[in-house]
């Protein structure tokens, strides 16, 4: 968490953006994936802990959070308009779990422009 932190100190201190990504199902699992609702798999739900930001993570009240409901953050998001807005020359990555997010992102800067 402390390098995480760090980095996003970094970012604000040159007046950066900060967009952070979490996922979260609905408690019935409806929009979950079919493993999950097949095997009951209740990890990141709405209003449980397992859905949240980590408390120790350094979330400002400016940041942009995402939800998102699949691997990709862009599927059924709004991020790749959040990126367009913003424009960046350069987007970096940092996190727990990114690997579903590097992929798509590269297809999805080149529509959009970045």
């Amino acid at each position: 968490m402390n390098s995480i932190n760090a980095l996003v100190a970094i970012m604000r201190n040159f007046s950066h953006p900060v967009i952070w990504v979490r996922q979260e199902f609905e408690p019935d699992l409806q929009d979950a994936f079919p493993e999950m609702r097949a095997k009951g798999i209740r990890i990141t739900v709405r209003g449980t802990p397992g859905c949240e930001i980590l408390s120790e993570l350094a979330v400002a009240p400016t940041d942009v959070v995402m939800v998102k409901k699949r691997y990709s953050a862009f599927y059924g998001t709004n991020l790749d308009q959040a990126l367009a807005r913003l424009g960046p020359d350069a987007i970096l990555l940092a996190g727990i779990n990114t690997h579903a997010f590097a992929q798509p992102l590269s297809t999805h800067t080149s529509e959009i422009g970045l």
